[in-house]
Protein backbone atom coordinates (compact mmCIF):
# COMPACT_ATOMS: atom_id res chain seq x y z
CA UNK A 1 0.00 0.00 0.00
CA UNK A 2 1.46 3.69 -0.44
CA UNK A 3 0.59 6.69 0.90
CA UNK A 4 0.85 10.02 -0.54
CA UNK A 5 1.52 13.22 1.75
CA UNK A 6 -0.08 15.60 0.00
CA UNK A 7 1.78 18.50 1.19
CA UNK A 8 5.38 17.23 0.53
CA UNK A 9 4.61 15.18 -2.53
CA UNK A 10 6.53 12.39 -0.67
CA UNK A 11 5.31 8.62 -1.16
CA UNK A 12 5.84 5.99 1.51
CA UNK A 13 5.21 2.58 1.67
CA UNK A 14 3.59 0.43 4.32
CA UNK A 15 3.68 -3.50 4.81
CA UNK A 16 0.00 -3.97 4.96
CA UNK A 17 -3.43 -2.60 5.88
CA UNK A 18 -5.80 -4.38 7.80
CA UNK A 19 -9.02 -2.46 9.07
CA UNK A 20 -7.53 0.13 10.68
CA UNK A 21 -3.75 -1.06 11.62
CA UNK A 22 -1.24 0.13 9.50
CA UNK A 23 1.83 -2.23 9.50
CA UNK A 24 5.28 0.38 8.98
CA UNK A 25 8.82 0.06 8.47
CA UNK A 26 10.60 2.22 11.38
CA UNK A 27 11.92 4.34 8.29
CA UNK A 28 8.70 4.99 7.44
CA UNK A 29 7.04 6.33 10.86
CA UNK A 30 10.36 8.48 10.92
CA UNK A 31 8.85 10.03 7.82
CA UNK A 32 5.68 10.24 9.14
CA UNK A 33 7.10 11.95 12.13
CA UNK A 34 8.70 14.44 9.85
CA UNK A 35 6.52 15.44 7.40
CA UNK A 36 2.45 15.95 6.92
CA UNK A 37 0.81 12.73 6.68
CA UNK A 38 -2.70 11.89 6.03
CA UNK A 39 -4.25 10.10 9.76
CA UNK A 40 -5.71 7.14 8.81
CA UNK A 41 -7.53 6.64 11.32
CA UNK A 42 -7.98 6.83 15.41
CA UNK A 43 -7.09 3.58 15.66
CA UNK A 44 -3.89 2.60 16.83
CA UNK A 45 -0.43 2.01 14.84
CA UNK A 46 0.98 -1.30 15.53
CA UNK A 47 4.85 -1.56 13.58
CA UNK A 48 7.28 -4.52 14.51
CA UNK A 49 10.59 -1.66 15.41
CA UNK A 50 14.03 -2.33 13.79
CA UNK A 51 15.99 0.67 15.47
CA UNK A 52 19.43 1.62 16.15
CA UNK A 53 19.03 0.04 19.59
CA UNK A 54 17.64 -3.51 18.56
CA UNK A 55 21.34 -4.05 16.63
CA UNK A 56 23.15 -3.19 19.79
CA UNK A 57 20.85 -4.75 22.60
CA UNK A 58 21.55 -8.40 23.25
CA UNK A 59 18.41 -9.68 21.96
CA UNK A 60 17.62 -10.03 17.68
CA UNK A 61 14.08 -10.30 18.00
CA UNK A 62 12.21 -7.05 17.02
CA UNK A 63 9.58 -5.76 19.26
CA UNK A 64 6.59 -4.91 18.70
CA UNK A 65 5.54 -1.04 19.28
CA UNK A 66 2.34 0.20 19.38
CA UNK A 67 2.19 3.91 18.17
CA UNK A 68 -1.13 6.27 18.55
CA UNK A 69 -2.27 8.75 16.50
CA UNK A 70 -5.01 11.68 17.71
CA UNK A 71 -6.83 12.76 14.94
CA UNK A 72 -7.59 16.22 14.31
CA UNK A 73 -8.81 15.86 11.35
CA UNK A 74 -8.45 13.74 7.68
CA UNK A 75 -5.30 15.33 6.63
CA UNK A 76 -2.93 17.27 9.25
CA UNK A 77 0.50 18.53 9.77
CA UNK A 78 2.07 16.91 12.50
CA UNK A 79 1.80 19.62 14.95
CA UNK A 80 -1.89 19.60 14.73
CA UNK A 81 -1.85 15.27 15.27
CA UNK A 82 -0.44 14.15 18.99
CA UNK A 83 1.99 11.33 17.90
CA UNK A 84 3.54 9.03 20.30
CA UNK A 85 4.51 5.38 20.68
CA UNK A 86 4.18 2.88 23.61
CA UNK A 87 6.43 -0.19 24.67
CA UNK A 88 5.47 -2.83 27.05
CA UNK A 89 6.35 -2.22 30.43
CA UNK A 90 8.84 -4.95 30.54
CA UNK A 91 10.44 -3.91 27.90
CA UNK A 92 11.05 -0.67 29.33
CA UNK A 93 12.34 -2.36 32.17
CA UNK A 94 14.93 -4.07 30.08
CA UNK A 95 15.91 -0.87 28.36
CA UNK A 96 15.85 1.25 32.02
CA UNK A 97 18.46 -1.72 33.30
CA UNK A 98 20.36 -2.12 29.98
CA UNK A 99 20.82 1.99 29.89
CA UNK A 100 21.75 1.62 33.63
CA UNK A 101 24.27 -1.22 33.03
CA UNK A 102 26.06 1.77 30.42
CA UNK A 103 25.84 3.92 33.09
CA UNK A 104 27.82 2.66 35.72
CA UNK A 105 30.58 1.70 32.57
CA UNK A 106 30.09 4.88 31.44
CA UNK A 107 31.22 6.11 35.04
CA UNK A 108 33.67 3.75 35.90
CA UNK A 109 35.65 5.03 32.15
CA UNK A 110 35.47 8.64 33.60
CA UNK A 111 37.24 7.69 37.40
CA UNK A 112 39.88 6.10 35.15
CA UNK A 113 40.74 9.27 33.26
CA UNK A 114 40.36 11.19 35.98
CA UNK A 115 43.38 9.05 37.66
CA UNK A 116 45.21 9.00 34.24
CA UNK A 117 45.40 12.86 34.30
CA UNK A 118 48.30 14.40 33.09
CA UNK A 119 49.97 10.78 32.09
CA UNK A 120 50.33 8.95 28.76
CA UNK A 121 47.05 6.84 28.81
CA UNK A 122 44.94 10.13 29.39
CA UNK A 123 43.76 10.95 26.05
CA UNK A 124 42.94 7.52 24.95
CA UNK A 125 40.99 6.87 28.94
CA UNK A 126 39.37 10.19 28.16
CA UNK A 127 38.01 9.21 24.42
CA UNK A 128 36.63 5.96 25.83
CA UNK A 129 34.88 7.59 28.40
CA UNK A 130 33.36 9.86 26.40
CA UNK A 131 32.45 7.21 23.94
CA UNK A 132 30.27 5.50 26.88
CA UNK A 133 28.39 8.56 27.96
CA UNK A 134 27.24 9.81 24.74
CA UNK A 135 25.97 6.25 24.06
CA UNK A 136 24.54 5.67 27.66
CA UNK A 137 22.93 9.31 27.05
CA UNK A 138 22.02 8.72 23.31
CA UNK A 139 20.14 5.42 24.19
CA UNK A 140 18.28 7.43 26.62
CA UNK A 141 17.46 9.88 24.80
CA UNK A 142 16.18 7.47 22.31
CA UNK A 143 13.97 5.61 24.78
CA UNK A 144 11.92 8.66 26.04
CA UNK A 145 11.25 9.36 22.22
CA UNK A 146 9.76 6.21 22.09
CA UNK A 147 7.69 6.73 25.21
CA UNK A 148 3.83 8.19 25.95
CA UNK A 149 4.32 11.20 28.43
CA UNK A 150 3.36 8.65 31.41
CA UNK A 151 6.32 6.25 30.47
CA UNK A 152 8.86 8.86 29.84
CA UNK A 153 8.21 10.64 33.32
CA UNK A 154 8.71 6.94 35.07
CA UNK A 155 11.97 7.11 33.66
CA UNK A 156 12.87 9.85 34.02
CA UNK A 157 12.36 9.65 38.13
CA UNK A 158 14.39 6.30 37.75
CA UNK A 159 17.61 7.36 35.49
CA UNK A 160 17.25 10.53 34.70
CA UNK A 161 19.70 11.83 37.35
CA UNK A 162 22.35 9.10 36.45
CA UNK A 163 22.17 11.24 33.00
CA UNK A 164 23.12 14.30 34.00
CA UNK A 165 25.52 12.76 36.52
CA UNK A 166 27.29 11.62 33.84
CA UNK A 167 26.94 14.76 31.27
CA UNK A 168 28.37 16.76 34.41
CA UNK A 169 30.89 14.68 35.03
CA UNK A 170 32.44 14.47 31.70
CA UNK A 171 32.26 18.49 31.31
CA UNK A 172 33.81 18.70 34.81
CA UNK A 173 36.37 16.52 33.48
CA UNK A 174 37.43 18.55 30.32
CA UNK A 175 37.04 22.04 32.32
CA UNK A 176 40.12 20.76 34.87
CA UNK A 177 42.20 19.43 31.67
CA UNK A 178 41.36 22.73 30.07
CA UNK A 179 42.98 24.90 33.11
CA UNK A 180 45.83 22.73 33.24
Amino acid sequence: MLVHHRWQGLWMSGRRLLGNKLFLSSAALAARRRVSVPCLSAGSIHLWSSSYNHHRSRTTAPVRTTCRLKVVRWWCRPSQARFYCSITESEVRRRVEDISALFFEARELLGDARASANTVYFNEDMQDARIAVEEAVGQYNNLLSMLSETQSRSVVATIGLKMEELKAQLAAITEEMEDS
